[in-house]
């Protein structure tokens, strides 16, 4: 069993407009056999600033703020050449952009792997 924990902050500015948040995540990777194991990764996002939701609905300035399980896999090499990967992967809702799901880098794969 490993546990990791790492913290990553940022800050956004567009005109008159900012956001900050700051994104705690704990890894914790199990191996069951040699060629076996499981990663679960539980993250925690805070945005102590946020002048972006006054023009959006109260949910959207909500989802900056959470608890998500943001990685879930399991990993098996059954042969030297063949792995078998299954992964969950969330973004929460609006992470790379504030002006919501209507934005292109609102996407979950834009800004790469984050990892």
């Amino acid at each position: 069993f490993t546990m990791r924990h790492s913290m990553s902050f940022s800050v956004q500015t567009m005109g008159d407009r900012s956001l900050s948040l700051g994104t705690y995540t704990n890894s914790m990777m199990y191996e069951f056999a040699e060629n076996l194991n499981a990663r679960a990764d539980v993250s925690m996002s805070y945005s102590p600033f946020n002048s972006f939701s006054s023009g959006l609905g109260k949910g959207q300035k909500n989802s900056l703020s959470s608890i998500y399980l943001s990685r879930a896999e399991l990993n098996y090499q059954p042969w030297e050449n063949v792995a078998v990967r299954v992964q969950f992967r969330q973004i929460p809702y609006g992470m790379y952009s504030p002006y919501g799901m209507y934005s292109p880098y609102s996407s979950p794969w834009y800004g790469g792997d984050g990892f």
